[in-house]
């Protein structure tokens, strides 16, 4: 990690208001969606690694944070969370003394990171749908419950291309020491894949 990243996420954790364990989470998957970044594309350049960091950092803060329930559907909440996280990543990009062409290249992946319409934010899209599988499922299983865990696996697994689809069958995205999330799991990705 250079050094502006890591100025990133400290700026992250000092101005975080959420509760100690929730940051621990949340920042287990920017980092995470930041090392499937890595992976997928081991050159990105600093805009692309930055937005891998901040692309969902609303929800650091529960009082500016977009919530599902206030918006008609999915995809209008989705697209008020990522022009919000846009404005705060903006302001901690300042502040970690990124300048203006990085932060506003950093700004249009983070505007683009659920859709992934252009190349560099399909890519951030990919890291965030695979950091969700690998880190993110299971507490979302256990708070959320099997339908809504089951409408979040087959959005998360639908935005990925085949070859990014194929990475799911691992043995670690299996949970086989989940059980019922694991069947939930095989039984959404294998009617989604045929779809």
């Amino acid at each position: 990690m250079q050094e502006k990243e890591r100025i990133i996420v400290q700026e992250l954790i000092a101005r975080a208001t959420i509760p100690p364990p929730t940051l621990r989470q949340e920042l287990n998957h920017f980092l995470n969606v930041w090392e499937w970044l890595l992976r997928l594309s081991p050159d990105a350049e600093r805009s692309l690694r930055y937005a891998a960091l901040l692309h969902d950092c609303d929800r650091l803060f529960p009082s500016r944070a977009k919530r599902q329930k206030d918006f008609r559907n999915y995809e209008r909440y989705k697209r008020a969370h990522a022009k919000n996280c846009v404005v705060i990543a903006d302001a901690i990009l300042k502040k970690a003394g990124v300048g203006a062409p990085v932060r506003e290249k950093t700004a249009a992946l983070i505007g683009d990171h659920e859709w992934g319409t252009a190349a560099d934010a399909y890519t951030l899209m990919a890291a965030d749908s695979l950091s969700f599988f690998e880190v993110n499922l299971p507490d979302y299983f256990r708070e959320r419950g099997k339908r809504a865990t089951a409408r979040k696996i087959a959005f998360m697994h639908d935005r990925l291309k085949p070859k990014e689809r194929r990475r799911l069958t691992t043995e670690d995205f299996l949970f086989k020491h989940m059980p019922k999330l694991h069947r939930l799991f095989v039984r959404v990705t294998r009617r989604h894949a045929r779809a």
